[in-house]
């Protein structure tokens, strides 16, 4: 957003959105928490909600008639809607490619049908789209340009207000309600476990918002009330360069741990029948990015009734206190940086107005 605005003085922005782009002046018809919802079974409760959203936004897009729609991510809500649009001759842009590289693959129809053109955040991704023909542009993650290649440690201790004494450990938890509930226990003891086998140790909390706070502190207060976190609300990128580890969900979070050169572990659960059905589809070994990235198990993952505060325990300690791992995992996490720092906003922002100017892509 804040790229365009800079190319384009009347630019105006509508649709579904978050808090950071209601600030950038976005007129939001629909909060993007409307669509925050994860698991197979946990859909269906909020099915008929998510498709009236849908339907109306498609009602109210035809009568505004934008010069271009831009789908970020959700691809089961966005590309039928694109679908739709693109046949009234509205241009499409799908921000985020579909993860057809590790399920659903036969989504690949649905892709060429119902898009102009498909901004990949991955270098594996490429080949896939070159493959079948499809219009993209292979633009980098964003979040790559934040970080610098050899993060500071030091000045994210001063700026968040931490000593450079202690050890600390990161939790996050996760960017939903549904993964609060299904991971706050085992992460808690984990933490609990680390601390007592250490005085040094200091717990930093990360979480998106309050509502997963009071969540999150209510399943503490029943768990381990003793335990002290320091919270911090939007602030994961400081905090896990600050942080000598970090136990983290799947998701951009362990991109962010990535990038800012943390090691960590992963662990992650949902509902035992989205679980089966989900494995039974999934084509690839690994679900944190990182070990996507490398095909390769770099990095600790601990799924569904693996995810215990034994395991999680061990595999922190272990990190912890390896001086020889962490620097393997330093490099590592280095090289992967500087494929995905591509001045994304720069390159996303030129082909999408290309596409806005022809109407389509070469």
């Amino acid at each position: 957003m804040s790229t365009i605005k800079k190319k384009i003085k009347n630019v105006h922005f509508v649709g579904i959105s978050g808090p950071k782009m209601k600030k950038l002046g976005f007129e939001s018809w629909y909060n993007i928490s409307d669509l925050s919802v994860i698991g197979i079974f946990e859909i269906f409760k909020h099915i008929l909600h998510i498709l009236k959203i849908r339907k109306i936004l498609f009602e109210r897009l035809k009568i505004f008639k934008p010069d271009v729609f831009i789908g970020i991510d959700s691809p089961d809500f966005n590309l039928p809607l694109e679908g739709r649009l693109k046949k009234i001759g509205i241009p499409i842009v799908h921000y985020v490619s579909p993860s057809i590289w590790a399920w659903r693959k036969k989504r690949i129809k649905q892709i060429v049908k119902n898009t102009n053109l498909v901004l990949l955040l991955f270098p594996f991704e490429k080949q896939l789209y070159i493959n079948y023909n499809i219009p993209h542009c292979f633009v980098g993650h964003a979040i790559a340009n934040k970080f610098a290649l050899k993060p500071n440690k030091k000045q994210a201790r001063k700026k968040l207000g931490l000593s450079s004494n202690n050890l600390y450990l990161a939790i996050l938890p996760g960017s939903r309600l549904s993964e609060i509930k299904m991971l706050s226990v085992s992460f808690i003891i984990t933490a609990k476990t680390l601390c007592e086998n250490d005085s040094s140790l200091r717990i930093l909390l990360v979480l998106n918002n309050v509502e997963l706070l009071k969540k999150f502190k209510k399943i503490q207060l029943k768990t381990a009330p003793e335990l002290f976190f320091k919270v911090f609300l939007n602030k994961s990128s400081q905090v896990l360069i600050a942080s000598d580890i970090a136990l983290v969900a799947s998701g951009t979070a362990t991109l962010e741990c990535l990038l800012a050169k943390c090691p960590m572990v992963i662990g992650y659960k949902v509902n035992i029948l989205t679980f089966f059905i989900v494995k039974s589809l999934i084509k690839i070994p690994y679900i944190s990015l990182p070990n996507i990235l490398t095909n390769k198990n770099i990095v600790k993952e601990f799924i569904q009734n693996k995810c215990t505060p034994l395991n999680l325990t061990k595999a922190l300690q272990y990190l912890l206190y390896n001086v020889k791992e962490k620097n393997i995992l330093y490099n590592i996490f280095y090289k992967l940086h500087k494929k995905l720092r591509c001045n994304s906003n720069e390159k996303a922002t030129q082909v999408i107005l290309k596409l806005i100017k022809n109407h389509q892509y070469f």
